[in-house]
């Protein structure tokens, strides 16, 4: 449910084109981390989301290839904190630079 709600909202309030951000792999070619890497401010759970947002930004194509995901069912987060980062992140993405 979360994950679900996570993807609609950071496709309305984000305008991202990707069904999900956080789980599975990243790739990224070189060239493109040194330009965007950068960009990134945050260092926690939102920085796939962020740098995703940053590549659309900046013309960059995404493909989305599918993974299958085993979960470590020893792995936790804290999720008030995760969510209310996001949240953050999200705001901060959708204000205007300046």
């Amino acid at each position: 449910m979360l994950s679900w709600v996570y993807s609609r909202l950071i496709r309305r309030a984000l305008g991202l084109r990707v069904r999900d951000a956080q789980c599975g792999f990243k790739a990224i070619r070189r060239e493109t981390a040194r330009a965007l890497l950068p960009q990134v401010k945050d260092r926690g759970w939102f920085f796939d989301t962020e740098l995703l947002a940053l590549a659309q930004r900046a013309g960059y194509r995404i493909a989305e290839v599918p993974v299958r995901w085993v979960d470590d069912p020893g792995s936790t987060v804290k999720l008030l904190p995760t969510i209310w980062k996001d949240v953050c992140g999200v705001w901060r993405l959708r204000r205007p630079a300046g």
